[in-house]
This record gives structure tokens, sequence and C-alpha cells, in this order.
């Protein structure tokens, strides 16, 4: 049999199929996403907003891939716990609001 899936991984599945159904716009980027792929190679994500940590109700610092599935916001403690801790292309992005670098 297949491995027992976490109610946290469960809670992060659903939370991450909400997002991709619900027609929002999270991050601001230039027409050819020069933005993004010019900082320290993918690993800022430059927001409008910070969104809400798919574990818990604090907010999300970083956009990673879990150890076990798939992507997900997470906080500082998230990232520490659910994440190999690496950010990157193909890893995560540290999440900066664009008023901060104004």
């Amino acid at each position: 049999m297949g491995e027992a899936v976490s109610r946290s991984q469960t809670d992060c599945l659903i939370n991450a199929i909400e997002r991709w159904l619900t027609p929002t716009r999270v991050g601001s980027y230039d027409d050819d996403m020069t933005s993004t792929a010019t900082n320290n190679e993918w690993t800022i994500a430059y927001v409008d907003h910070r969104p809400t940590c798919d574990f818990c109700a604090k907010t999300a610092v970083y956009d990673a891939k879990m150890t076990q599935g798939p992507w997900a916001f997470m906080c500082d403690d998230h990232f520490g716990s659910e994440s190999d801790g690496r950010l990157g292309l193909g890893f995560g992005q540290r999440l900066v609001e664009i008023s901060e670098v104004k």
C-alpha cells in the first residue's frame, strides 16, 4: 500500500488547488519575466502582497517546493520544516513585496 498522507500535506494540496482555480494576481513581473530572471538566480519573487502560509495563519515569506509533494507558500518556521531549505529555480523563492524595494 502507499504511504499515508499527513494532514498538513492534504491541507497544502487543497490550498494549492484552490490557488490554481482562483484567478488572482500574486506577483508583478515584466512582460518578459526579466525582473525575476535577474535576481540572484531566481531566489526572489516580487509580489504585490505576501499570501498566508499554507500551513498556519502567519504571513508567507517563501514560495517553495515541499520535501514531500507540491509547492506551498511558507512562513519561516514551515520553510525550515517542510522544505529542504534551498532557494533558486526549481526549489523556491523568497517573497519580497514590491513596496519594500521602492
